[in-house]
């Protein structure tokens, strides 16, 4: 019988030490239970919504998770609501960002708009060195010299008590006519271009443009015809409206600039097309401005049709009379050529362009680039006539210019 006491008091004994460890369980105070949460197993995979402990939770999300960057509440199966929603979306963002190179595929397509102004800084377009080209109503000798007679010189009147009269000449002897460059006869020439670019690496890129380019034909290119000038001059003296016996002298002087010339030229219009190649730098200031800003370089090659280019021609005479007798240099009158006289057909010619540049990425998707260079033209057939009257055509300058543009990129 005492022993069967002793054995029931033994079992009394042991069941209340379980209970209380039950008790330890559900409270998280027992030595099993934080051997439980040590591991990190079995009491927060099973337990962890009843026990509500958070924070095991919370780390359950972060281990089943497998890399999101947001707040681990994915992990807690209880909390449907609107964070969690909000949530889901923030992880497919960062999800779709981690495997962007799987499932989503970077533009690799862009088309663009360039307007530009360029300047020349070599070459001649119209050169004199095979004789000037006089207008069709002006005077020529039998060797194509410029010829002018002036038959009607008159000065003074009979109330004066002196009048003079000439009949003078002047003949061609030479001709000052430095040549003409492309940055004279032309205004600044505008560029309005469109292309498409691919992009090749995140640093290099191959594109093809066509392009319009305008400008206006200026007025000027002087030239200056030096001559000699021979004649008589007569001077007569009235006494009382009666003349006097006349006094005739005759005149020859050398190197007068017996006329000069300016030419009116048509207008430039230009069709371009290229294709070439960019390559980008790093990008500059990314602590001074909010979005990137990337130096690069690049080369192209293409050809350019130009239309035909001729001009009128304007000449104006030396006043024979009161120069020989006044010391005066009045030039006058004017002739004009209304008929064009075309020097360059339209042709096609190769180009070749070196740029530089920097270009801002104005949104995720546009871009705004600042360029300049150095553009090469090559020579067109300058057309003349030789001293036969037949049409001669001989290789004109290349034309090395240098284009400062403004272009915009968008990407598909």
């Amino acid at each position: 019988m005492r022993i069967a006491i002793c054995a029931l008091s033994a079992v009394l004994l042991s069941g209340c030490s379980w209970l209380g460890g039950v008790n330890n369980v559900f409270g998280g105070h027992s030595g099993y239970a934080n051997k439980g949460h040590q591991s990190g197993q079995y009491g927060q995979v099973n337990y962890g919504a009843r026990g509500g402990n958070h924070a095991a939770q919370n780390q359950y999300g972060q281990n089943f998770g497998g890399g999101f960057p947001q707040q681990p509440q994915y992990g807690a199966p209880t909390e449907v609501t609107g964070q969690y929603g909000t949530h889901v979306a923030n992880a497919g963002q960062a999800y779709g960002s981690q495997r962007q190179g799987q499932v989503r595929r970077k533009p690799k397509l862009r088309g663009s708009l360039s307007l530009g102004i360029e300047k020349s800084y070599s070459g001649d377009l119209l050169d004199f060195s095979q004789g000037v080209v006089v207008p069709s109503n002006a005077s020529l000798n039998s060797n194509g010299d410029f010829f002018y007679q002036q038959n009607e010189g008159f000065s003074g009147s009979p109330t004066d008590g002196l009048v003079v009269t000439s009949s003078l000449s002047a003949v061609e002897t030479s001709v000052n006519a430095p040549a003409i460059s492309f940055d004279d006869v032309h205004s600044t020439p505008a560029t309005v271009a469109a292309g498409l670019e691919y992009i090749v690496t995140p640093r290099t890129t191959v594109f093809a443009n066509a392009g319009y380019t305008y400008s206006e034909g200026n007025e000027g290119g002087a030239v200056n015809v030096i001559g000699d000038v021979s004649g008589d001059v007569v001077f007569t003296g009235f006494v009382t409206n009666i003349p006097g016996p006349p006094n005739v002298q005759t005149r020859a002087l050398r190197n007068v600039p017996i006329a000069q010339f300016s030419y009116d030229f048509s207008d430039l219009e230009r069709y371009d097309l290229e294709v070439g190649a960019r390559h980008y730098f790093d990008p500059i200031l990314k602590k001074s401005v909010h979005r990137s800003i990337s130096p690069f370089v690049g080369a192209s090659i293409g050809a350019s049709h130009f239309n035909e280019l001729s001009f009128k021609s304007q000449v104006e005479i030396l006043e024979l009379h009161d120069y020989v007798v006044n010391g005066e240099t009045v030039f006058g009158p004017i002739f004009n050529d209304d008929a064009p006289t075309e020097i360059y057909e339209s042709e096609w010619v190769p180009t070749g362009q070196l740029s530089a540049g920097l270009e801002w990425q104005a949104t995720p998707r546009t871009a705004i680039a600042f360029e300049t260079g150095v553009r090469f033209e090559g020579s067109r057939d300058f057309k003349y006539l030789d001293s036969n009257g037949d049409e001669v055509f001989e290789d004109g300058d290349n034309n090395i210019t240098v284009p400062f543009t403004i272009r915009g990129s968008y990407n598909f």
